[in-house]
């Protein structure tokens, strides 16, 4: 039996340090480890293997190698004991300003808006203000500086706005140290009142400082148009006034705590695109009250708002007939990578609701050898007056996933994580039934049971209590719950640190209700779809039972269930 030492000591000593640098992302390298060590390893104890990579190969590594493992350490273990120093070493200045007091000015823009971000750039280096770009880029690993600014590590799109401004922040404290952060829109310009050391005499006596949105009945539909998929309304709660994103001042003491939470727990910023506000309610949690300014023009400011839509609405879906066995490709509509989404809009009164569509999708991929058309038919012959999609291998390949790179992760992990991950964008793309591929229909859906916008049902009252099954689930088109869940999934570190059900699959929808407090979700009986439980529980009331489920992954059958002669 070995203690943590020894076993730290023993998984060190089976990973190639050259292997573990070349690996393509976190998870990689923890499946490298993972496998070296012969058992699960905790985050913590992972980041100690990733210390003792640092120290046996520091000499041969890149100084960006050397960050990313610095930054994967601190993400592994955020409350390890040696977290601090970890820290300390990763955002050791790089720079020195002209003057301690000297204010930063971080113009946050993206590709699509570049020209702008680099005229606001020269009107303020003209006027003697120190200036970068701040733009993001999901393939990045760390932050890269270049001549106009810095590229981060998050997507470059209006969703991931706070993720940015955050993630800018903390690239700017990197490169100076502790310093003044104004953050400031590329659709701003300095007037000829503009003094740059107005900001840093502001910046002595106050940390958080612009002008104020204090009003409860702010527009929740700023975002309307900007994004590429429609969202609804924003629904998160006003906790209390905040600056205006147009243009902001953090004083060292404030970009030094948003800094640090960007590090250390990224996922505080994200989930979240009404980026002022989101700095708000961070600079609130630690307690930091906001200076109020009445005007930007105090400062010499000036703001051009307007509207940005992204790109025109995405396409209606083509519809297919019903078919039956051998199934053909289905032919549907992607979503866009940069899908936004937002928390449920208020509820219309039941009468007005649209009914969930007449439409069965099945999700299988892998071997489509075994795919079990023998359960696909009984949905078929059952529910005649439905559309049947399913959505195999060239879907997961020619379609356009929001969550792509959390797919890539799962396939060689589960592949019941895969389809899980697919469905949701399914839901929200298409709306419908979703229903397991591992699954026997028995008897034709009745239509009261999609007379809401949202439905599925307990997994199983008496072994789960409470979990809500992923397998059977229906909801309107373009509902803002289930698009939550993506954006949740998409600001997601990793979703292969734990099995699929809890990070993308049952645990995750049923997590998502309550952390939503989504409350149009018709949740029915488990005996309607899974009347047997792989425990072996079995229902025996008198009730309706509308499918059985095979449980195909967890008790292994597919590679005898498509062979099956169904009664």
């Amino acid at each position: 039996m070995f203690d943590q030492a020894q076993l730290i000591e023993r998984t060190l000593a089976r990973v190639s340090s050259q292997a573990f640098v070349a690996a393509a992302c976190l998870e990689d390298r923890v499946d490298l480890v993972q496998a070296a060590s012969g058992s699960r390893l905790y985050s913590h104890q992972l980041a100690e293997v990733w210390a003792g990579i640092l120290g046996e190969a520091a000499s041969r590594l890149s100084s960006p190698q050397v960050e990313l493992i610095l930054r994967e350490m601190l993400l592994l273990s955020p409350n390890h004991d040696r977290a601090e120093a970890l820290y300390t070493a990763l955002m050791q200045p790089r720079d020195a300003l002209q003057r301690p007091e000297q204010a930063v000015f971080m113009i946050v823009s993206c590709d699509k808006y570049l020209a702008k971000a680099q005229a606001l750039r020269a009107a303020l280096s003209a006027r003697g203000a120190l200036s970068w770009i701040i733009t993001g880029d999901a393939s990045q690993q760390v932050p890269h500086w270049h001549e106009e600014g810095c590229v981060v590590a998050v997507p470059d799109v209006y969703e991931a706005l706070a993720a940015k401004v955050a993630a800018g922040v903390s690239a700017i404290v990197q490169r100076y140290g502790p310093c003044t952060v104004v953050k400031i829109d590329d659709d701003c310009q300095p007037t000829t009142a503009f003094d740059a050391a107005v900001f840093e005499q502001v910046a002595v006596k106050n940390d958080y400082v612009g002008v104020p949105i204090s009003d409860p009945m702010h527009d929740r539909l700023w975002h309307h148009g900007k994004t590429s998929v429609r969202t609804g309304v924003y629904s998160r709660r006003f906790q209390g006034p905040w600056a205006r994103g147009a243009c902001y001042l953090l004083s060292a003491r404030a970009a030094a705590m948003v800094a640090r939470e960007a590090v250390m727990f990224p996922g505080e910023f994200a989930g979240e695109f009404y980026e002022d506000k989101a700095m708000g309610d961070f600079m609130r949690r630690q307690g930091v009250a906001l200076q109020a300014l009445s005007s930007d023009a105090v400062w010499g400011i000036s703001v051009d708002l307007q509207e940005r839509p992204l790109k025109a609405a995405a396409k209606a879906p083509v519809v297919v007939a019903p078919v039956s066995v051998p199934l053909p490709t289905p032919v549907v509509s992607s979503v866009s990578a940069a899908a936004a989404v937002t928390e449920p809009a208020a509820m219309p009164a039941p009468s007005s609701r649209a009914l969930i569509p007449k439409v069965l999708h099945l999700t299988w991929v892998g071997d489509d050898s075994k795919r079990p058309d023998n359960c696909i038919q009984t949905w078929i012959d059952m529910n005649p007056g439905w559309t049947v999609k399913v959505w195999g291998n060239d879907d997961l390949r020619d379609q356009e996933w929001v969550n792509a790179r959390h797919i890539k992760d799962m396939w060689t992990k589960e592949l019941n994580g895969v389809a899980d991950l697919m469905r949701w964008e399914i839901l929200y793309n298409e709306g419908g039934f979703v229903v397991d591929a591992d699954s026997i229909c028995r008897q034709p859906l009745a239509p009261w049971l999609f007379e809401g916008e949202a439905c599925a049902c307990w997994e199983n009252e008496f072994i789960r209590p409470g979990l809500v099954a992923a397998g059977y689930v229906g909801s309107v088109k373009e509902n803002p719950f289930f698009g939550q869940m993506i954006l949740d999934l998409q600001a997601a570190p990793t979703v292969v640190d734990r099995m699929a059900w809890q990070s993308v699959g049952p645990q995750f929808l049923t997590d998502s209700l309550r952390r939503q407090g989504y409350t149009g979700m018709t949740v029915w009986p488990s005996h309607f779809f899974i009347p047997r439980h792989f425990t072996g529980l079995e229902y025996h009331g008198g009730g309706r039972v509308f499918a059985d489920q095979v449980w195909g992954s967890t008790l292994h059958a597919y590679d005898e269930l498509h062979t099956r002669k169904l009664a």
